[in-house]
């Protein structure tokens, strides 16, 4: 580039005058100087300094004209913030200034022109710094193809507030889930989602090429996008994955196209991960301050400085322009409402159902169908993170909410991403939806699925009473009964834990005879890649409808058959195919998705909730604990503990029957004081309100009851204890004097018996008696190797704010299964004597 090649040439003439500035100091050491000397000295600096200027100044002026060529493509941002729409990456950008400095030189600034993308992740202790991500991110908008960047911004620190100058460009798809994320799980998904597409890019893509900036100059109508990762803050509580997944992105990230700026805090020494990351951080990325190799010159100094910031006003009027542009270049064909010409709620389903969904390369729409004599009756849609699956998705709902009234839609939507996909529909809620789940577990998604079977069997029943043989001969006799359209976002989540084979079983039967009874699956993924199904492949046959979006080459085989690799030649958004052919390949056909905007989902929202006609409009948010009832809800007459609710399609109460049987003792495991206290609470609460229960023995306690109770101690067991009671002891692990030192063993001749014999005692034939124990734990694992055998006495075990293996150590046999781990308020019950594992939520008082 000649203006490199122009300052090295500036910068070579002032090394060689201070070359010649140094032998004349040299050749004149001192200032007692004769006066001969002293003339002689003077000469050979006036000409020194003569030279220099008859070479600088053309070289400058040489150089002023490189600056004003290079800035008509990049201005100055306080300037002329323009958008340029370019439809490929550059070679080099300006990030920033170089200062100038020498003797003889007054400070001049010139643009601070890198190679792009940059070639290295950058860093810095100083949060003021994060304006030089802010100029970054200005550039990369103005000089990349809007349909190829995307943006993860993360920033725990400040809970978003950071980019705030952003917000009027973030329901656009190139910033990642259309916010800031600042909780630790978003972070950790995101992190760990980049490195994956780094280990895709590098391994797929890049092959036989140097980097990602070399394959896209060879490909100019297919280039990989740049993707942009600005972190500010560290949140400590980092797991090791995600710290090993970050470190893979700072150190080869710019390989693949991913840029990153990382903005420390000091890091406690104390915290040995977070140093053994920074020792790689300062190892694999670049000071936020050091300067290129192109700018570290011989003798001129330089300095990296920023660009003068935009004006407000500027940058508002940029972000508009970014908007309006986005709409054309990543959404080619429009918005959604191009399709709303025909009158609201217009057709009918009796015979299928069938909506637009995107235009072909002649711009002729594409009808999606299905539930037709000629149609398929299931769908399948996938594409890589980025693909614009979730526009797709609401694409599709939105188009049969307003084609289609409640009376002949009826849709059941769940998510398995996190609660981010259907929230949207919430508020107001939808009236087409029966069912908004967000933040499902897969507990509630295998009784949602039993609820459909039943759903089926009815509708059976129903059609044997009119004397027809399926849905569609119902409706023509002029019968009202809604199709079912079940959307269930990363759906391959149900298909992870020990119930896989029953969901298998599940889907299979839907899959099969659904369409008879009105009822149609859409299951969108991102990867069918790793799903452990053992028929997966006659799943999949079963499914007709095939949308795929842009994916690898591995997931387009996978996806839509093992000949058809046309998905991975897609350029993205807002490419896609629609195959309805069982992903034959001969069923290709390429479509163009519009955009559904929010104004748009807003537009049909309020459109719809202005109608009468509505579903049962139930909301499940699987993070949402339930709240305490009032004090009548709990009176009984049993032995049962009412906790809370269990997460399954019903809601129902999550309710412990004590019964006259062996083992039925309780023990809950935990380490969260504050949950403790809330649960010991609601057990008293059921207890004093039972008809049954004669007696409450509390012993231990260490924490503050609301319930009034008087807290007993451990010789309580010296005298009776009475029939029809509840034995609650708290933090079991302090109270040594009930364990005994030989589990449960068999004492030996006439030896006084000791507190712990007595427990004991209780504890096995306690239940003759009504006599029921409940034990609360700190450190399950030390005392299950202490008392071994004493634990075969509690059939029924609770597991509360625990990770993932520490809920495996409850259940007596694993079979290999990962269990889940349990958040604040929730809870995993096992039941050994069933087998039984029930996922539930504590009540909590507001």
């Amino acid at each position: 580039m000649r203006y490199f090649e122009i300052l090295k040439e500036i910068d070579n003439q002032f090394f060689i005058y201070d070359t010649n500035l140094e032998l004349i100091e040299k050749d004149y050491p001192n200032n007692e100087l004769r006066r001969d000397e002293y003339n002689q000295r003077n000469n050979r600096l006036l000409k020194i300094g003569e030279t220099l200027k008859n070479y600088i100044h053309p070289l400058f002026d040489i150089l002023d004209e490189e600056i004003k060529k290079i800035r008509e493509k990049q201005p100055y941002f306080d300037e002329n913030l323009i958008l340029q729409k370019r439809i490929v990456f550059p070679r080099h950008f300006i990030f920033g200034r170089i200062k100038l400095s020498h003797d003889l030189l007054k400070d001049k600034f010139i643009p601070r022109v890198l190679e792009f993308p940059l070639s290295h992740s950058l860093y810095s202790y100083n949060e003021k710094d994060i304006v030089f991500a802010y100029q970054y991110i200005l550039r990369v908008l103005q000089i990349s193809p809007l349909n190829k960047i995307e943006f993860v911004l993360i920033d725990p620190k400040n809970i978003g507030k950071s980019f705030n100058f952003l917000r009027p460009i973030f329901n656009n798809h190139f910033i990642y889930k259309q916010k800031v994320l600042t909780v630790t799980e978003e972070i950790n998904e995101a992190i760990k989602n980049l490195s994956l597409y780094l280990e895709y890019i590098l391994q797929k893509q890049l092959s036989g090429y140097k980097n990602w900036k070399e394959y896209n100059l060879d490909n100019p109508k297919s280039q990989l996008p740049l993707k942009v990762l600005v972190i500010n803050g560290y949140p400590e509580q980092f797991d090791s994955e995600a710290l090993f997944h970050l470190d893979r992105i700072i150190k080869f990230g710019n390989i693949g196209g991913i840029n990153s700026f990382i903005f420390l805090d000091k890091i406690d020494e104390k915290n040995q991960n977070l140093k053994q990351f920074e020792e790689k951080l300062i190892s694999n990325a670049k000071s936020l301050f050091e300067k290129d190799e192109k700018y570290n010159l011989k003798s001129l100094k330089t300095e990296v400085v920023m660009e003068f910031f935009p004006t407000k006003d500027g940058i508002k009027n940029f972000l508009t322009q970014i908007n309006e542009a986005y709409k054309k270049t990543s959404i080619i064909k429009g918005e959604i409402d191009s399709f709303w010409k025909g009158s609201f709620w217009e057709k009918r389903s009796n015979e299928g159902v069938s909506i637009p969904i995107g235009w072909d390369d002649n711009e002729d729409e594409v009808y999606f169908e299905f539930g037709y004599d000629y149609s398929e009756h299931h769908t399948l849609i996938g594409g890589r993170s980025g693909s614009g699956k979730s526009n797709l998705v609401n694409i599709i709902i939105q188009n049969l909410v307003y084609f289609y009234s409640p009376k002949e839609i009826e849709l059941f939507l769940l998510d398995y991403k996190e609660g981010v996909e259907f929230n949207s529909y919430t508020n107001p809620i939808l009236n087409h939806t029966s069912l908004i789940a967000i933040n499902s577990n897969v507990s509630y998604g295998v009784t949602f699925l039993e609820y459909i079977i039943s759903e089926k069997d009815r509708r059976s029943e129903l059609f044997k009473s009119v004397g027809v043989k399926d849905y569609k001969e119902y409706r023509n006799k002029g019968y009202e009964l809604s199709r079912i359209v079940i959307v269930i976002d990363e759906f391959q989540t149900l298909f992870t834990t020990k119930q896989k084979d029953e969901v298998e079983k599940m889907f299979a039967e839907i899959l099969r005879k659904g369409r008879s009874f009105g009822i149609h699956l859409l299951l969108s993924t991102q990867t069918l890649s790793g799903v452990d199904v053992t028929s997966l492949s006659q799943l999949k046959s079963q499914i007709g409808n095939r949308i795929a979006l842009a994916m690898g080459e591995d997931d387009s085989r996978n996806f839509l058959s093992m000949s058809n690799e046309e998905a991975a030649l897609l350029n993205g958004k807002p490419e896609g195919i629609f195959n309805n052919k069982a992903g034959n390949i001969s069923g290709n056909k390429k479509i163009y998705i519009p955009f559904a905007s929010r104004e748009n989902l807003e537009f049909i929202l309020e459109k719809v909730s202005k109608e009468n006609i509505k579903n049962q409009n139930k909301i499940y948010d699987g993070d949402k604990i339930p709240p305490l009832p009032n004090i009548d809800y709990f009176k009984n007459d049993s032995f049962d503990i009412v906790l809370g609710k269990e997460q399954n399609f019903l809601e129902s109460d999550f309710r412990i029957k004590f019964n006259r049987e062996f083992g039925n003792n309780l023990f809950l495991y935990g380490r969260n004081k504050t949950q403790k206290q809330s649960i010991i609470d609601v057990m008293l609460l059921n207890l004093k309100n039972s008809s049954k229960v004669e007696n409450i023995y509390y012993l231990n306690s260490d924490i503050d009851i609301k319930v009034n109770i008087d807290v007993v101690d451990e010789d309580i067991f010296e005298k009776e204890i009475k029939e029809n009671s509840f034995i609650i002891i708290d933090n079991f692990d302090s109270l040594t004097s009930l364990h005994l030192k030989n589990s449960f063993g068999m004492g030996f001749g006439n030896e006084t018996k000791s507190k712990a014999d007595i427990f004991k005692e209780i504890v096995e034939e306690g239940y003759r008696k009504n006599i029921f124990t409940i034990l609360f734990v700190d450190n399950y694992k030390r005392l299950k190797t202490n008392l071994g055998d004493f634990w075969s006495n509690f059939n029924y075990r609770i597991g509360y704010n625990l990770n993932s293996a520490n809920v495996g150590m409850l259940k007596s046999s694993m079979d290999g299964t990962l269990m889940p781990s349990i958040s604040n308020f929730k809870g995993m019950f096992f039941d050994e004597s069933a087998d039984k594992m029930v996922e539930f939520k504590f009540f909590k008082e507001n």
